[in-house]
């Protein structure tokens, strides 16, 4: 195992000359994919990257923001972490990783709905180090501005309760949890309550929020990897046509051609189709006995899946969650085959709340909202 050490900036004060900085001790509970400084495999010794958990910080400030416009929002952003638009600010908050180690594997060959396509595949030595295990660091968050404390914490506690890092975290890679520093949930209860004193008392505005937000909680695993396999499979079921558990046919009804009806078995065909997949994420891949075809927006601008898969420990079990948020979607889409032809169509913002509906059904799971 390898270990990397960081020495925090000599502008930061000394730990304990003021409270305006948490530093915890937090791990990945299941592998984190790539996320380094190239795309072909993982820096070694160094899981977790400043500037990513930055990043990170950011969006889940976003999500909790009890901001009610766009422009007090990017104003208030630009305050906190810093940017150029309108003349250049520094940013108030700063992230180091004083200490962390992992172990360098393979990408796990069992998950491979976690993975989906992500470019060609690695060769040599390059394919035993495209994730992290056993994860473990210690983070360090400070603010130097006194009004930014609770804005920091909220976010670093939404972060650390529904994020993840590295790539694929929306897909469970990369779940980070953490030992001490913040209070930690113990059971599904205090989860839940967590999450809804996260959330901001205002209606849902044009950024992805907490404002609207649903949350599932699946069945109690004895392990990380065997939750983040539920959650897997549990997605992979709701939106699957084939190789869906029996269990859960049998909990929705065995018409398994739903989604399908609306995007895929209509593309090539005249006029244009209406997809519910579309509001899951894009690009999406269709590979079948039609050809090959890519689902985007019409504008070729990825959209993040508003669904996040995550691993949270509570007590001894650990459980895999699914956090949606609310936000805007894109609207235009449209499938084009990879050798020739484009159909075009439009997103069904419904297919959010069908998926959520369905999830709801898995065995095991319950919903919140």
């Amino acid at each position: 195992m390898r270990k990397a050490t960081v020495s925090p900036p000599q502008a930061w004060p000394t730990p304990g000359s003021h409270h305006r900085f948490i530093e915890l001790e937090i791990r990945a509970l299941t592998p984190i994919f790539k996320g380094g400084s190239t795309t072909t495999q993982i820096d070694e010794g160094r899981p977790f990257r400043a500037p990513s958990i930055r990043g990170a910080l950011r969006y889940w400030w976003r999500a909790t923001s009890t901001l009610a416009d766009v422009e007090q929002l990017r104003a208030r952003e630009k305050a906190l972490f810093g940017g150029v638009h309108g003349g250049p600010v520094a940013s108030a908050v700063s992230v180091a990783i004083l200490s962390q180690q992992s172990t360098p594997g393979p990408r796990p060959s069992n998950k491979p709905y976690a993975f989906g396509v992500t470019g060609k595949e690695p060769e040599d030595e390059a394919r035993n180090r495209q994730v992290h295990m056993n994860a473990t660091g210690t983070l360090r968050v400070e603010w130097r501005d006194d009004s930014a404390g609770e804005e920091v914490k909220r976010a670093l506690k939404a972060w650390l309760l529904f994020g993840g890092v590295g790539g694929r975290s929306r897909r469970g890679a990369g779940s980070v949890w953490w030992d001490a520093g913040l209070d930690r949930p113990l059971t599904i209860n205090d989860y839940v309550a967590t999450w809804r004193g996260l959330i901001p008392e205002r209606t849902t505005k044009p950024w992805p929020t907490l404002a609207g937000s649903v949350l599932l909680v699946g069945p109690p695993k004895n392990s990380a990897d065997e939750a983040w396999a539920e959650g897997l499979d549990g997605m992979r079921d709701v939106r699957a046509s084939m190789g869906v558990r029996a269990e859960f046919v049998r909990a929705r009804g065995a018409d398994l051609f739903e989604w399908k009806r609306q995007d895929y078995l209509r593309f090539g065909q005249a006029g244009q189709f209406q997809s519910g997949r579309a509001a899951l994420g894009l690009p999406i891949r269709f590979q079948g006995t039609k050809g090959t075809y890519i689902l985007n927006s019409q504008r070729m601008n990825r959209y993040p899946s508003p669904v996040h898969l995550k691993v949270a420990q509570l007590a001894s079990a650990f459980h895999p969650v699914m956090l949606a948020l609310r936000g805007p979607m894109p609207q235009a889409v449209s499938a084009k085959k990879t050798q020739g032809g484009t159909t075009p169509g439009t997103v069904a913002e419904s297919g959010l709340e069908r998926f959520l509906e369905l999830a709801a059904q898995l065995p095991g799971w319950a919903r919140h909202a």
